[in-house]
């Protein structure tokens, strides 16, 4: 890329002394600072410099559609490498030309023998400064492993020759390089630099930061070593609104110049770009040409002289002229006046194209668009039900349905109040409808006997494509005629509005109609409700208590997977009855899942209002709750009990089963032994006492099953060892000192002086 500069003021000398120059020190710091004091993020730092290297020297080979290699790290290959198909590199490019060493008469060495001069090993070093076609001009990328590594090996293949070299930090913290081999070689011309990959954390890094590294590249890599690798797809709004200039939607813009996307952050950018600085808001993808913009060293971000600040105002100005123009021929698309005025009303909303939108109603004095002070807004149409009825033949019956809520709520018409008094000292009162431009109105004519009213409001409640539209409010016109003898204009009256689109216009006729109870259909009328509890968004306290549980819809019957088992109690309104053995069911709810049993683990409890309960009993697949649990306590799972009875294990660590100490335990009979391998691999449960008794004493208050006595057992098996090995209970884990091989002598010694005790109270 060829290299600009700002601007720089003469300096007029004279009558000066000696003028000295500023240089750079050829040190460690120097050359830390150019190779990883560059870079905050190093790894995509490494990734970016290569690839980009790679390109170039396709570009130069006249190879720009033949992709490069990369090889991302893994496991059983934990390295990173780029290789290239281009110009190569040969030995006096890499390492610089050779310079004998100098010596006197007598052989001795008075200047060793170096190199100088080469391209790869020269900081700030390029060949590609003198054209645009090249990203590189910095002569800093090549060296940019060492920001990672110590030491990373270049293969450089070119015409016939290959050279593998070790670059490294020396003794000293330069940078170096040194030929390990060179040979013949028919491999095709290029360059590979390959190094060491730093465990897991770092395999993961290489690759999304690769992800992220090749989202703008025109051809992209051949990637190796990872199998399954999916490359970022950037998603755009829309693409090309002038070219190279893509739409996001995002907050925050970009610069895409020669495959890398720079952040777009132009200083005090309200005074030099004035009211095109709003648009760098709006998520916008702005793609340069190689040598528009000028970047920073470590290309992270870009360099903002004047030059780069003047190509981005310079973009963002062709931009905003044209965001009118393209919005007008998207708009000029639509036929349908209502279609169009939704359309400018969503521009209207994209933070992009409001002005544009404002700016296109204002051009065409869209009718249906009000533009004053600037604002705009879409009109409404207010219809008055006597004017309805004159000219159309048609009266209105309202109702609104909110995605959210289970029912659907009548509407009733505006008033409009008379500007005069009346002879009777009042304003005369005028009934109207507002019927404003949505996606979310609605009207339905009535095609059908007496009973459409109740037919749309049940299709709103129960057609699946409504229920899809989250987060809606549908207001649902339902046209009728005033006079059942006389047609009714229901074409005249749509043309009236802009005429909605076919979408939002219906039939009763064709909705859903509600099914005949009795049959095969009545578990599509059989409404089923599930207990839940009120959260934050409802406007209550997250508190745990019964207080909080509440019935709300869980749809019909039908519904319900018919291969799984379905709990249910009977309920009046949205209260249990009068015979259900726990009165409050909130209460119902925690002990049951406080219980620690895995039976209740899962269970949703359904409620079944009186009139369905006869059907939902003879489904199998519905089970009363009630009758569960009692089944559940009286036949309790004997793992179920041991597993009770483990969790008095978690305060006994020295007796959680340890398969070392059990390896070194001498007497097969040990109690000790018989202790930790009879709760071997048993989990504990986290079980409740309150909560079980609460349920046993309800359900099933003759049941043997005691929680709280299988736990005693445990612990008094547990104080049994404790009493036989007291050191036991003093003795901490303090997790990192192994006490195994102490703890199994120490048990073999007690029970080797119990048995001998034993012994000699057999022979006394």
């Amino acid at each position: 890329m060829i290299l600009t500069s700002a601007p720089q003021d003469e300096a007029i000398l004279s009558n000066v002394g000696e003028i000295g120059e500023f240089r750079i020190r050829n040190s460690a710091k120097a050359f830390s600072i150019l190779s990883s004091g560059l870079y905050a993020n190093k790894i995509r730092a490494i990734i970016r410099e290569l690839s980009c290297n790679a390109v170039d020297s396709h570009i130069a080979a006249g190879k720009g559609d033949t992709p490069f290699d990369v090889h991302l790290p893994t496991q059983l290959e934990p390295w990173f490498s780029i290789r290239d198909y281009g110009t190569g590199l040969d030995d006096e490019q890499i390492a610089g030309k050779h310079i004998p060493a100098v010596v006197d008469d007598n052989g001795n060495v008075l200047v060793p023998a170096r190199r100088d001069g080469g391209i790869y090993n020269t900081y700030f070093e390029s060949t590609k400064t003198g054209s645009n076609d090249f990203i590189g001009a910095l002569g800093l990328g090549s060296k940019s492993p060492f920001s990672y590594t110590n030491n990373f090996t270049v293969t450089a293949v070119k015409d016939g020759r290959r050279g593998i070299y070790s670059a490294f930090i020396n003794d000293m913290g330069v940078p170096s390089i040194v030929l390990m081999m060179d040979e013949q070689s028919t491999e095709p011309n290029g360059v590979e630099v390959k190094f060491s990959v730093n465990g897991y954390n770092d395999f993961e890094k290489f690759k999304s930061e690769s992800r992220h590294v090749y989202i703008h590249f025109k051809l992209r890599p051949v990637i190796h070593g990872v199998s399954n690798f999916k490359f970022y797809e950037k998603e755009y709004r829309e693409k090309d609104i002038l070219p190279g200039i893509h739409y996001t939607g995002g907050y925050n813009s970009v610069a895409v110049m020669g495959n890398i996307e720079y952040p777009i952050e132009v200083p005090q950018s309200d005074t030099v770009l004035g009211e095109l600085r709003s648009l760098l808001d709006c998520g916008l993808e702005l793609h340069f040409d190689i040598g528009e913009l000028d970047f920073q060293a470590s290309r992270e971000g870009l360099s903002y002289i004047p030059d780069t600040v003047q190509a981005i105002k310079r973009k963002l100005a062709a931009l905003n002229t044209q965001l009118t123009i393209h919005l007008a021929a998207d708009a000029n698309k639509i036929k349908n006046s209502w279609e169009r005025a939704l359309f400018l009303s969503r521009k209207r909303d994209d933070k992009l194209f409001r002005n544009a939108a404002w700016q296109y109603a204002v051009d065409t004095t869209f009718p249906l668009a009000n533009t004053s002070a600037g604002v705009f807004s879409l009109k409404h149409f207010n219809m008055h039900e006597k004017d309805l009825a004159k000219k159309y033949n048609i009266e209105m019956k309202v109702f609104v349905k909110h995605n959210y809520q289970m029912s659907c709520k009548n509407q009733t018409p505006d008033n409009e109040y008379s500007p005069k008094l009346n002879a009777a000292g009042q304003h005369d009162i005028t009934k109207y409808w507002g019927i404003y431009i949505s996606e979310t109105s609605y009207f339905v004519l009535n095609d059908t006997k007496p009973g459409g009213l109740q037919r749309t409001r049940y299709h709103w409640l129960n057609d699946k494509d409504v229920k899809k539209r989250a987060g809606h409010q549908d207001k649902v016109f339902v046209v009728e005629p005033v006079d059942k003898k006389l047609p009714i204009k229901f074409a005249a009256f749509l043309k009236a509005i802009s005429n909605p689109p076919a979408i939002q216009v219906k039939k009763v006729s064709d909705l859903m109609e509600k099914p005949r109870a009795g049959g095969a259909a009545r578990a599509k009328n059989v409404t089923i409700l599930k207990l839940e509890r009120k959260d934050a968004n409802g406007g209550y306290h997250n508190r745990r208590n019964a207080a909080e549980m509440v019935w709300r819809d869980a749809g019909k019957a039908d519904s319900f997977d018919t291969t799984s088992k379905h709990y249910y109690l009977p309920i009046v309104g949205h209260q249990l009855t009068e015979t259900a053995k726990v009165k409050r069911v909130g209460d119902l709810n925690d002990w049951m899942k406080d219980s620690g049993l895995p039976a209740f683990a899962t269970i949703t409890i359904h409620g079944v209002r009186k009139a369905d309960i006869d059907w939902v009993k003879t489904q199998k697949n519905w089970v009363n709750l009630e009758d569960y649990i009692t089944a559940t306590l009286t036949n309790v799972d004997p793992t179920v009990i041991a597993r009770i009875g483990a969790k008095s294990l978690d305060s006994y660590k020295q007796l959680q089963y340890n398969a070392r100490v059990a390896s070194l335990i001498t007497d097969p009979t040990s109690p000790y032994l018989a202790v930790i391998e009879k709760y071997r691999g048993i989990t504990p449960l986290k079980f409740n006492e309150f909560a079980v008794s609460r349920l046993v004493h309800y359900f099933a208050p003759t049941t043997k099953f005691d929680g709280a006595s299988a736990m005693k057992e445990v612990k008094k098996e547990c104080e049994a060892i404790y009493n036989r090995y007291p050191v036991l209970g003093i003795v901490k884990y303090d997790g990192y000192t192994d006490v195994s091989a102490q703890l199994a002598q120490y048990i073999n010694l007690v029970d080797r002086s119990m048995k001998l005790d034993r012994e000699d109270e057999t022979h006394s």
